[in-house]
Parts: structure tokens; C-alpha cells; sequence
């Protein structure tokens, strides 16, 4: 798979669908990249006039048996595939920024109660209750496959709270918000679970931990793309987001098409992708480790 400089364009943030990631094979990549692709590949716009595009991305990837799933209340979209060993995934798209009911949906964020412990924000649970029916009805055909659930940023949430409705799912997201309060969060104690934070990502901080809970702890990926083994102490965080941000501030901002700040480019789904797998290369000029 070629190499990916870090991304700090506003069309890796705002339109990751015009920056897709490089082609996968779905026989021979790790399960965590393989959820990374599929994750950014969710926002290819199906729903608008893209389905062949995405079609042939994923059947030169290896995968069958291709899905989509839009519903245009709540503006929720998602793919699902079957891997060559049988395994299912289901991806969920992430926040489109010119879809006003995206927006809605991430700023509903009143805990409220639903079936299982604890409650969830308000705008994910009604997004994934508009997926409920159809989705459910592609796993029942599945029958007994394994099932992988993953997305980015409000997809990750709607994976993570599908994942809550269906606990022998495996569960991989990455930019993910916090979308329950501590009791939803207990549900995922003993699950399979790879919670995937870039560095200075916003996303992972909201909504603010005043009756939120993240469901696990972060699989952090630090200022260079690397991902770190067990779960750093806040010390070491702290210091290697200050460490990113002055890093940013020296090479990229300011310059045409950029974002402003490091905290939104560590949230643009490619570069997600090439941390995870394990293919990010440094620009010239950039810290080494």
C-alpha cells in the first residue's frame, strides 16, 4: 500500500469522499485497516449518483455482496459488505458538514432513556433507530456470520450504539464522540472494542464528560501516526499534542486550503487511514520520532 503524508486540507476534513484512501485487498489487510478504508469509503455519496464508483472500489477490494442504506429524514447512510472468510461489516457514514440534519443529529445530544442500562444522546439513538429495520433485516440474512460494526466521527457513534443493540458484534471506530452516559458505557466492559483517537481530534472530546463516558479506553495515535501500545498516561498525551499543535502552527497553517487548527485535521478520516495502517510517512520538514 503506498505511503500517506499527513492531510491538513479542508477537503480531507469537510469532503473526505473527494480523498479516498489507496485500494485494500480484503483477504490480506489487518481488520483495524480494513475498517479504517471502509470507514472513509463510507462517505463516497451513493445516494447521489457515486454507487458505481463505490461498487468498484469495493469488488477490486475483494469484497461481496455490497449494501447501502440511506434514509433521507435523518440523513443516515451506511454500507455493508461480507469479506472473502465470510466475515460482515457494516460501516456507517460520518458527519457531512453541508447536511443540515447531520448537524441536528450531533448537536441533539439530551442523554435519553432507551431498552438496555444507562441513556444515550438523543440525536445518535434516533439516526440509528431510521437503520434499525433494514440493517437488522441484512444480519438475519447473514444468519451466523461474525459481524464487525465500524465507522468515523457520528458514523463511529452509530456504530457504537448498533453495537449496544447487538452484543456479539465486534466493534472498531475511530474519531468517535462519547454517545452514552457511564452505565451505557458498562456495556462494552468485556466486549471486543478498538477505540481509535488521532492525536488532538476534537470529536473524541465532545460531548463534554458531565454525564458522558467514552465505552473504552483510546487506542492513541500520536503527532507522527504511530499507534501506541496500552494506553498512555495524560502526561504523555498532554505533552504530545502540545508537541502537535506547534508542530501544525510551524507547517501548515496558514497556507491555501488548510485548516486552522490541529485538532480538526487529527479528526479528516485519511488520515485516520494511514495511521492505523501503519502507512503514514513524514513531510519534509516534520519531527521525526
Amino acid at each position: 500500500m503506498a505511503g500517506l503524508a499527513f492531510d491538513p486540507s479542508r477537503d480531507a476534513l469537510l469532503h473526505p469522499e473527494h480523498r479516498l484512501p489507496p485500494l485494500v485487498l480484503a483477504q490480506k489487510t489487518p481488520v483495524e485497516a480494513l475498517c479504517a478504508t471502509l470507514s472513509h469509503l463510507a462517505y463516497v455519496r451513493f445516494e447521489q449518483g457515486q454507487a458505481k464508483r463505490l461498487e468498484d472500489i469495493v469488488t477490486a477490494a475483494g469484497f461481496l455482496d455490497l449494501r447501502t442504506f440511506h434514509d433521507a429524514r435523518t440523513n443516515t447512510q451506511a454500507l455493508c459488505v461480507t469479506a472473502p472468510d465470510g466475515t460482515c461489516y457494516i460501516s456507517f457514514r460520518g458527519t457531512q458538514s453541508d447536511r443540515i440534519r447531520d448537524i441536528l443529529s450531533d448537536i441533539a445530544f439530551t442523554p435519553v432513556r432507551w431498552r438496555g442500562p444507562g441513556r444515550i444522546h438523543r440525536g445518535f439513538l434516533r439516526a440509528w433507530r431510521s437503520a434499525e429495520s433494514t440493517i437488522g433485516g441484512w444480519i438475519k440474512d447473514a444468519g451466523a456470520a461474525p459481524l464487525v460494526v465500524t465507522g468515523h466521527s457520528l458514523g463511529a457513534a452509530l456504530a457504537i450504539v448498533m453495537a449496544a443493540h447487538h452484543p456479539h458484534a465486534r466493534l472498531i471506530v475511530f474519531g468517535a464522540p462519547r454517545v452514552g452516559t457511564r452505565a451505557f458505557a458498562t456495556l462494552f466492559g468485556d466486549r471486543d472494542v478498538r477505540r481509535f483517537v488521532d492525536c488532538a481530534d476534537f470529536v473524541t472530546r465532545v460531548p463534554p464528560p458531565i454525564g458522558y463516558a467514552h465505552i473504552s479506553d483510546a487506542c492513541y495515535i500520536d503527532r507522527n501516526g504511530y499507534v501506541l501500545s496500552g494506553t498512555p498516561d495524560r502526561t504523555t498525551i498532554k505533552a504530545d499534542r502540545k508537541a502537535a499543535r506547534a508542530a501544525f502552527r510551524r507547517m501548515y497553517r496558514g497556507k491555501p486550503g488548510n485548516v486552522l487548527f490541529r485538532m480538526l485535521a487529527d479528526h479528516a478520516p485519511i488520515n485516520y487511514v494511514s495511521a492505523v495502517s501503519g502507512i503514514r510517512v513524514a513531510d519534509e520538514g516534520e519531527e521525526q520520532p
